[in-house]
C-alpha cells in the first residue's frame, strides 16, 4: 500500500508540466490542457511516478474546475480515483482531503458530484477502516449538501459522519422543523437519533439530540412560547410538546443505563403506535436499535443502511458528457 505521506514531494519537471497546462487553461484551451493532463499523468503512472501523476491530477482537476470545466474535471477525478484503487491508497488525512478539496470546489450538486462521492466513499470503504466510508468526505458532502437545503441527502452523510456532523445534523433537523414539512417539530431529531442509534453511533446521537434542543432553546422569544414548547422539567431533564422529542431523550437514557432491556420494551410499546403514524421508517429504525444494544431480533429484519450502502458501490455511469466551454483555441 502507498501512503501519502509522500506525495510533497514533487519533482521540478511535474510543476514546470502544470505550469505549462496552467497557462493553457488560462488561454481557454481547455480540450488541450486536457488532453496534456490525460497524457501526461499517464506517462507518470507507467513510470511508477505515482505521487506526480497524483499531484498533477489534483491540481488539473482544481485549475479546471475555476473555469467551470465540470466534465473535464469530473474525468480527472475518475482517473485519480483510479490511481487510488490500483495502486491500494490507504486513506490518511492528505489522500482524503485531496478529494475533498477537489468536491468542494465544484460550484452546486450535481451529477458530477453525486459520482465523485460515490467513487470517493467506495475506494475509502476499500482502503479505510469503516465500513460506511470515510466520516470525513461523509461530513464534508453533507454540508454541502445542507447549503442548497438538499435536506435528505445532507441528512445521509451526516449519519455516517464525524462527532461535528451530529453537531451539524441537530442545527440542520431544528432548520428543517421550521419549515412547515411535518407539524410535529420532533419527527425530524427523531430520524436523525433514530438512525445514530440504529448503527449504535450512541455518542452522537446524544450530541445531535443536544445541538437540536439548545437551537430550540436558543429560539424561544418569550415566556409565553417558552411554556408551549418546554411544558415541565423533572430531574433537570426538559419535557417537551413534542412526544416524538421525549421518547429521543428516554431512549438515550435508557441506553445509557445497563439492564434496561425492560424499560426499553416498555417504551417502545408506549410509542410503537405513534412512530408508525409519523413514519412506519422510524419504527422500522426501532426495531434495528433493539437487536444492535438488547439482541431483540425481529424476523426478517430489513437492514434500511443496506441500500445507501450498496448505492456507494453502484457503477458510475459513464454518460457525463465532457464540454469545453469558450476552447477558441482547441483546434489550434
Amino acid at each position: 500500500m502507498i501512503s501519502t505521506n509522500s506525495f510533497s514531494k514533487i519533482s521540478r519537471g511535474t510543476q514546470k508540466n502544470l505550469n505549462n497546462i496552467n497557462n493553457s487553461i488560462k488561454e481557454g484551451k481547455y480540450y488541450e490542457a486536457h488532453q496534456m493532463l490525460h497524457s501526461v499523468s499517464q506517462r507518470y503512472v507507467k513510470q511508477r511516478k505515482i505521487n506526480d501523476a497524483i499531484h498533477l491530477l489534483h491540481n488539473g482537476a482544481k485549475s479546471l474546475l475555476s473555469y467551470d470545466q465540470e466534465g473535464s474535471a469530473f474525468d480527472l477525478f475518475k482517473r485519480l480515483i483510479t490511481i487510488y484503487n490500483n495502486e491500494n491508497v490507504i486513506v490518511t488525512e492528505e489522500s482524503i482531503g485531496r478529494l475533498i478539496d477537489i468536491l468542494n470546489s465544484f460550484k452546486s450538486i450535481n451529477q458530477f458530484t453525486d459520482d465523485a462521492m460515490k467513487l470517493s466513499i467506495a475506494w475509502s470503504i476499500k482502503n479505510g477502516n469503516s465500513q460506511f466510508g470515510d466520516q470525513s468526505i461523509h461530513h464534508s458532502y453533507g454540508l454541502k449538501c445542507l447549503k442548497e437545503k438538499k435536506y435528505y441527502n445532507a441528512e445521509n452523510h451526516f449519519i455516517f459522519g464525524n462527532l461535528d456532523s451530529a453537531k451539524a445534523l441537530g442545527i440542520m433537523e431544528y432548520q428543517w422543523s421550521t419549515e412547515k414539512y411535518n407539524d410535529d417539530y420532533g419527527y425530524f431529531i427523531a430520524r436523525a437519533v433514530l438512525q445514530y442509534l440504529a448503527i449504535k453511533k450512541l455518542s452522537h446521537a446524544r450530541t445531535c439530540l443536544s445541538s437540536f434542543c439548545d437551537k430550540i432553546k436558543a429560539n424561544i422569544k418569550d415566556d409565553n412560547e417558552k411554556s408551549k414548547i418546554i411544558v415541565h422539567n423533572t430531574n433537570n431533564i426538559d419535557i417537551y410538546s413534542s412526544s416524538l422529542l421525549n421518547f429521543c431523550q428516554v431512549l438515550i437514557l435508557i441506553i445509557e443505563r445497563e439492564n434496561t432491556i425492560n424499560q426499553f420494551q416498555q417504551v417502545c410499546h408506549k410509542y410503537q403506535e405513534l412512530l408508525l403514524e409519523k413514519d412506519p421508517f422510524l419504527s422500522e429504525l426501532v426495531d434495528n436499535i433493539a437487536e444492535v444494544f438488547f439482541n431483540i431480533k425481529k424476523q426478517k429484519a430489513h437492514n434500511m443502511f443496506e441500500d445507501i450502502i450498496n448505492s456507494f458501490f453502484a457503477p458510475v455511469e459513464n454518460n457525463n458528457e465532457i464540454t469545453f466551454e469558450s476552447d477558441n483555441n482547441a483546434l489550434d
